[in-house]
């Protein structure tokens, strides 16, 4: 019963190791390697004093070290700036009052005709008109509240004991 187990066992796929091989790893970059020569020499020194758990903590150190991967930036891909690019910063732009859109100096009548005409500008005008326009209320409000105050302020008081006689 036993044998006809671990055959069926061995006709298993057997999963396949997560690490890859060590020769499958690139060659670490030059400072990594002198942190791992300098952790094998650290090891060396522990085992000839007969530190052993030391040795090994410094040879688990230097294994991690090789494992780690060079991390490699991005190449600077110079194609990818083309000269519209580097024209949309040489034009000379004027910002709108209303919508805070940038305008080109050198755009024509029509451009600007629709750009005032949108959407967007359109909006922006309609929000700063009534941002005014309440802004006034607020104001007069406040104006009419400061004078009922002044008047009521200027009218002698009468004491806790005084009372009007009709």
């Amino acid at each position: 019963m036993l044998e006809a187990f671990n055959k069926d066992r061995a006709s298993l796929p057997q999963p396949v190791p997560a690490q890859p091989p060590a020769s499958a790893l690139p060659p670490p970059d030059p400072r990594t390697q002198e942190m791992i020569n300098e952790k094998l020499k650290k090891a060396e020194e522990f085992g000839e004093q007969g530190m052993v758990d030391e040795a090994q903590k410094a040879l688990e150190e230097a294994e991690a070290l090789k494992k780690l991967t060079v991390r490699r930036e991005p190449a600077v891909d110079s194609t990818k700036y083309t000269a519209i690019d580097v024209r949309v910063t040489d034009q000379k732009l004027r910002l709108c009052d209303i919508c805070g859109a940038f305008l080109s100096v050198y755009d024509s009548g029509r451009r600007l005709a629709d750009h005032f005409g949108g959407k967007l500008h359109l909006g922006y005008m309609l929000v700063r008109d009534k941002l005014a326009e309440l802004q006034q209320e607020k104001n007069k409000f406040r104006k009419e509240r400061s004078k009922e105050r002044n008047s009521k302020e200027r009218e002698p008081s009468k004491g806790p004991g005084e009372r009007a006689r009709n």
